[in-house]
């Protein structure tokens, strides 16, 4: 992520460069950041070692969304508590961080629950009871901080459980079949439709097993270790 922000430590990158075989970054946004900066060799783009469920978890009209990022300004939790409200949905939302007090203020009087921290297995818990997973995340004024790829959505589809980004960063790369959206003027009418499709979660499981898993991940890196140049 440090590629993300201001003051790129280009002089480590070089030096890295010529010590890796492999450049790795988790999505086409983040090489294509790295591959601006330096002359780095052999990006490759690996699958990712998600735990994927057996099975997609059922649909059931009226869960609530949920929110899983860290409570800052640019992780648009305060767009989110208002699609909520607009769509007549609870909203959960797990993580802690800065803003937290600011956005209970902005909560008060819609049906939010700040939930805090949590660890991995709470976490996949209480994204299996939702209706979707909503990450709006957006970078500074400058462009930087921008979402590398958007982990809680590939860990939402893993559980057959839909997803909502926006077109920032690599969101759009942990997306899948789920929905885009313009967190500007998010479009109710489209979200609710979304919401209540019972293939949605089913269309997200099925496009993560495709694209992540554990299997996919290690015989992926295993491909690099025999085909080291």
């Amino acid at each position: 992520s440090e590629i993300t922000r201001p003051n790129i430590p280009t002089h480590r990158l070089r030096k890295l460069n010529h010590a890796v075989d492999y450049w790795l970054p988790v999505s086409k946004y983040l090489g294509g950041l790295l591959t601006n900066q330096i002359p780095a060799r052999n990006v490759v783009y690996p699958p990712l070692p998600i735990e994927i469920a057996a099975k997609p978890t059922p649909y059931e009209a009226d869960k609530p969304l949920i929110m899983v990022a860290r409570l800052t300004a640019r992780k648009g939790i305060t767009t989110g508590i208002q699609i909520a409200h607009k769509c007549g949905r609870p909203l959960w939302i797990i993580g802690d961080g800065p803003e937290r007090q600011a956005l209970t203020i902005e909560a008060k009087g819609k049906s939010v629950q700040f939930l805090g921290k949590k660890n991995n297995d709470e976490t996949k818990r209480l994204i299996r009871q939702g209706a979707a997973v909503m990450l709006l995340s957006s970078p500074d004024e400058n462009g930087f901080f921008a979402e590398g790829l958007g982990l809680s959505l590939l860990e939402a589809a893993a559980q057959g459980v839909p997803v909502i980004g926006v077109r920032t960063g690599g969101i759009p790369e942990a997306i899948g079949p789920g929905l885009l959206i313009d967190p500007r003027q998010p479009n109710i009418a489209t979200i609710n439709a979304f919401l209540h499709d019972k293939t949605a979660g089913i269309q997200a499981w099925e496009w993560i097993r495709t694209q992540h898993g554990r299997t996919k991940s290690t015989d992926f890196l295993l491909s690099l270790v025999t085909a080291k140049p």
